[in-house]
């Protein structure tokens, strides 16, 4: 069994810290909408569903990482949608092929 890490409550790029948001609202509303997270730029928060299996929770937050380390970094040079939920995926398969698993029994609301 691997060994499991706290889910982080920010994420941090550049000189900016976006605040994870893990709530039953967030879900409720994502799952509305068929969404596995989001990203508000404005608001600098991060919402994730959290009624999705546990790979796709961590997927959802690299994914929405992916797309924060974007606008910081890429100045305009956007990746598609479906580019970002690659590369999100690979570093899923990647991080737990190193050993590493969020821990989302002890998420919170």
């Amino acid at each position: 069994m691997m060994p499991k890490v706290p889910v982080p409550r920010e994420i941090v790029c550049g000189s900016h810290t976006y605040k994870v948001v893990l709530s039953h609202k967030a879900t409720a509303e994502l799952t509305d909408e068929g969404d596995f997270g989001e990203v508000n730029h404005r608001t600098m928060e991060v919402r994730i569903n959290l009624s999705r299996p546990d790979t796709q929770k961590t997927e959802a937050l690299l994914h929405e990482a992916l797309h924060i380390a974007e606008r910081v970094f890429a100045s305009g040079e956007n990746m598609s949608e479906r580019q970002t939920r690659l590369l999100s995926e690979g570093l899923s398969q990647i991080i737990k092929g190193w050993g590493i698993e969020f821990n989302w029994d002890e998420v919170e609301c």
